[in-house]
């Protein structure tokens, strides 16, 4: 599984991405097919609106 962040920080888009995939050599196809999902998968949506921080 994964969990994504996207954010603009100024004028900087940042985008973390944190994945569990399968585990040890022998699950090298399964660990490729878990990263080429959640590449295919993961979808981030344009925000409705904006969050301006006061300094």
């Amino acid at each position: 599984g994964a969990v994504g962040l996207k954010m603009r920080v100024y004028d900087r888009t940042m985008c973390f991405v944190n994945c569990h995939f399968a585990a040890h050599l022998e699950a090298v196809n399964r660990r490729n097919a878990d990263f080429d999902h959640v590449y295919r998968n993961m979808v981030f949506h344009k925000p409705t609106s904006a969050i301006n921080a006061v300094t």
